[in-house]
């Protein structure tokens, strides 16, 4: 995929989103 090192905060993006849903 290009541009997937452009956006490595995408996985640290991912991640957040869950820890918000798991702390919901």
């Amino acid at each position: 995929m290009a541009g997937s090192e452009q956006f490595p905060f995408d996985k640290y993006y991912v991640a957040f989103s869950i820890k918000c849903l798991t702390y919901s």
